[in-house]
């Protein structure tokens, strides 16, 4: 098992992160934002990992900073998981439904970070979080975790099981992605993961 521990301390932000994969399924996430923590929940959760995040920052203003932040912090521990791991599996995928909702996650711990992102909410706000914050973390997480990441929401009618959906997905992905390879072979005909 590796475990991962950073803190990121700004003016606007404090956020901290201890993240162990493999897990035994203690999650425990406190980020002032009440939905972003389900959802965070979620995904380490069937992820498989074990996770404690700790966040707080200027949402007083609004939630984007603390939102983006914790997407950074949590992206570069996956980074640290996946180095430590080597050789890992390297891609993952995942469909999940969510009551009328689906949503497919495709991950690649290649190295070269890139955000594919096309879910289409039918409501703005899941209670008071802004829905489009939410690309603003998954891009802070596909950039430090230095992941192709490609999230399709389905179809579905409500934000709350499409967003839901999503980050189930990723977590699903994200544990295939990062599981060892056992013949100890590095998945790259480079020989290499680029950086």
């Amino acid at each position: 098992m590796n475990c991962i521990k950073i803190e990121r301390n700004t003016k606007e932000t404090s956020v901290h992160a201890e993240i162990s994969f493999p897990g035994t399924g203690k999650v425990s996430v406190k980020t002032t934002v009440p939905f972003l923590d389900h959802m965070l929940t979620a995904f380490f959760f069937h992820g498989g990992f074990d996770a404690e995040i700790r966040a707080e920052g200027d949402t007083d203003i609004d939630n984007h900073h603390l939102v983006e932040d914790t997407g950074i912090v949590i992206g570069q521990c996956l980074a640290e998981i996946a180095q430590k791991s080597q050789p890992v599996t390297r891609y993952g995928n995942a469909v999940i439904p969510m009551d009328d909702s689906a949503a497919s996650v495709l991950i690649d711990f290649c190295g070269r970070p890139y955000l594919v992102y096309n879910i289409r909410y039918p409501q703005v706000y899941c209670g008071s979080f802004e829905i489009c914050l939410l690309k603003e973390f998954f891009q802070a997480l596909s950039s430090h975790a230095r992941i192709n990441l490609h999230i399709n929401g389905l179809y579905g009618e409500n934000s709350h099981h499409l967003a839901e959906a999503a980050f189930k997905a990723l977590g699903k992905a994200s544990g295939q992605a990062l599981t060892p390879k056992t013949d100890g072979i590095l998945p790259s005909t480079k020989g290499m993961l680029e950086a």
